[in-house]
């Protein structure tokens, strides 16, 4: 995969700043006010792995380089190589999938994994709190003047890694 130098650039950014005080709270937050909607919405999970398996379920996993560089850098987190993210890239799935259906980084997962249920019951709520809590990340990009980009998670992966 070629990374651009202007993604480059802003992912040594990102890597660099993710684990500041406000910009690790803000983002812990935004994670919180999730739980708390699903909690209160109580989505059916299968723990199928759909979520994981991109291509197959037909959706495609988009986050912010920030929150892949806070993602990768989270305790107990081994961020993937190059090779495991190539074919977790061809397999059309995320290079965390573990056991075919877990998510290997449950605790450490962006915004997007959080606020996406294949319960179709979900949906119009879900979308909804995925918009509220993406708009939240830009205003957090903007309150610490770090570049914004919204990426493909295995791209994302790649750049911050």
């Amino acid at each position: 995969m070629v990374i651009d130098a202007d993604l480059h650039a802003a992912a040594r950014i990102w890597i660099d700043r993710c684990l500041e005080p406000a910009i690790d709270e803000a983002l812990r937050a935004i994670h919180r006010a999730i739980e708390v909607e699903v909690r209160r919405q109580r989505p059916l999970c299968l723990a199928s792995g759909n979520c994981c398996r991109f291509e197959a379920f037909g959706h495609r996993l988009m986050v912010t380089g920030l929150e892949a560089a806070w993602t990768l850098r989270q305790p107990g987190v081994v961020p993937p190589t190059a090779a495991a993210i190539a074919a977790a890239q061809q397999e059309g799935c995320c290079p965390f999938l573990a056991e075919g259906r877990l998510c290997g980084i449950h605790t450490a997962r962006p915004m997007a994994c959080r606020t996406f249920f294949c319960d179709r019951a979900a949906s119009p709520w879900q979308e909804a709190m995925h918009e509220r809590c993406l708009a939240e990340i830009k205003r957090l990009h903007e309150r610490t003047s770090l570049p914004y980009r919204y990426l493909e998670w295995r791209t994302a992966l790649e750049t911050c890694r």
